[in-house]
């Protein structure tokens, strides 16, 4: 295979391999952690009620996570394996297209690709859109080296790009910055025009160009031939808005389920570098056309964060893949120009500004945030029974009137019975085992006893107290938080019980539970 041999007789091929793999080797063991963000089991749960389609994730996505009750650990490996290969084959991408040799602008685009924060997305969720947008890219890629190259006009290769270009669009609504901005910028070159032309050029191109689109994209929400409106009200997902400043810069925010909601700023691309990219360095090159793209795709960007989002982190990553193929094809440009020193010098210091982010704070402060987790999950295990006894004097002591709320909201699978499949129907192609349920890390332990105290009590809490629909009915609530977990006041509100009354603190071995009374 072609690619193999690049990387064994081209230097930049080897390092950009080497670091995918390093990236791997390095991740790896977060990717194999039992115990998964509360999205896994909602992921889930849409496979289990035949979902056509929901919240904007695709049908395809759907009857993916229909596999996490099956196999958890191996979907989980599989986005890891897509992130890293997404990474080798962006610079690939480079290397074969735009490459003359320089070894510093060389450099810089691997610094830019494996700097860039979207791929350490490691305290929150690691089975999501995201991974299978990133595999879908690569393959987009890869088909984009061959056309390229090719003086003779491939029909059947370009179709087939055109498909997966479909199925891009098809995971997420917001994959569209992709989708247009890597079209824009193909437009941009003379080769990426004339490409355009010879399989688009005429109504019979530009006719199948666009069924092969169409395809794609219908294969992934494959239930608008099964279930249509439902298909459709699920892809119009839920209406949102955030402030854009806010999702840029805003480090404070906090989400129910304690995942990394670090700001744009932090969790995509510095920036300070996105602008340099997007605007500074098109002015330097007197390239309008890549400034006058930035400009477009930025206001897109602006009007999708202010109208259509809930400001989280993942929504920025594919603006950000953008930014990257940008960086990538002005870099084409550079090599040529009388300017090239101004480009490569500022490029690389905002590069090397986005690195030191990146692998000095970003991903060092996560991994302090999954030690802790961790370590509340140990305690939570080790002192099961101690907790569970004292919960159920609790109990005894202030009458059935109860919901319980485990601070680390953290889940596992767990078994109730041998393997059984779902039964399908018609209208539903999910795979999916319902012997499985997701359990907390006390469930875990003991479930048929917890199980019986969850359901005894009125409600178990996921978000906040205010979440319960028999809010005005209970009497109180039992909150367990570890000693640990205390330390993760910059990712979980450990005070949303602060203005109930306290009826009793109990402290044990690792760990503290606290007696809110609700009825005013």
């Amino acid at each position: 295979m072609e690619i193999m041999k690049d990387v064994r007789r081209d230097r930049f091929c080897t390092l950009a391999f080497s670091l995918s793999l390093l990236y791997v080797i390095c991740l790896f063991p977060v990717y194999i952690n039992d115990f998964y963000v509360p999205d896994m089991r909602l992921y889930s749960s849409f496979a289990a009620q035949g979902r056509a389609a929901k919240d904007g994730f695709s049908s395809l996505f759907v009857a993916i996570a229909g596999l996490i009750n099956l196999w958890p650990s191996g979907l989980l490996i599989c986005c890891l394996l897509s992130l890293a290969i997404c990474m080798f084959l962006l610079a690939y991408f480079y290397r074969k297209l735009f490459s003359k040799g320089n070894w510093q602008i060389d450099l810089s685009v691997v610094a830019m690709i494996y700097s860039c924060s979207i791929w350490y997305y490691l305290y929150g969720k690691l089975f999501y859109d995201f991974p299978l947008t990133a595999m879908n890219l690569s393959i987009i890629l890869y088909s984009i080296i061959g056309i390229w190259n090719e003086d003779t006009k491939k029909t059947a290769k370009w179709f087939f790009l055109c498909f997966f270009l479909g199925l891009l669009l098809s995971w997420k609504p917001y994959n569209i910055f992709i989708f247009t901005g890597l079209a824009l910028l193909m437009f941009s070159v003379k080769r990426g025009r004339s490409i355009y032309t010879q399989n688009m050029g005429n109504r019979k191109g530009f006719l199948f160009s666009s069924i092969f689109l169409l395809f794609g994209y219908i294969i992934g929400n494959f239930n608008l031939l099964l279930r249509p409106e439902e298909t459709i009200q699920g892809l119009q997902a839920y209406k949102a808005s955030y402030d854009f400043s806010r999702f840029l810069f805003f480090k404070g925010r906090i989400i129910w389920d304690h995942i990394n909601a670090l700001p744009f700023q932090f969790s995509s691309i510095l920036v300070s570098t996105a602008v340099v990219i997007l605007f500074i360095l098109p002015i330097i090159l007197k390239k309008v056309e890549y400034f006058v793209t930035g400009i477009l795709m930025s206001f897109c960007f602006y009007f999708f964060i202010r109208n259509f989002s809930p400001g989280y982190p993942w929504h920025g990553f594919p603006f950000a893949v953008f930014i990257i193929l940008q960086f990538i094809f002005m870099v084409g440009k550079a090599q040529t120009n009388i300017r090239k020193k101004l480009f490569v010098a500022l490029s690389a210091l905002f590069i090397l500004l986005q690195g030191i982010t990146c692998f000095t704070f970003y991903i060092p402060k996560q991994v302090k945030w999954l030690k802790i987790t961790k370590n509340s999950i140990k305690v939570c295990q080790e002192q099961e029974e101690e907790i569970y006894k004292k919960v159920n004097g609790i109990i005894e002591n202030y009458g059935e009137s109860y919901c319980i709320d485990l601070a680390v909201k953290r889940f596992t699978l767990y078994a109730k019975s041998p393997l059984h499949l779902k039964e399908r129907k018609w209208d539903s192609l999910y795979v999916y085992g319902d012997n499985f349920v997701f359990t907390d890390c006390l469930q875990a332990v003991d479930y048929g006893s917890w199980n019986r105290l969850y359901k005894n009590g009125q409600a178990k809490v996921d978000r906040t107290y205010e979440s319960l629909s028999a809010k005005n009915e209970l009497d109180y609530l039992i909150y367990i938080l570890p000693d640990d977990f205390k330390y993760l006041a910059e990712a979980a509100d450990l005070n949303k019980y602060s203005s109930y009354e306290v009826l009793e603190e109990i402290n044990g071995i690792g760990y503290d539970i606290m007696v809110y009374k609700l009825k005013k």
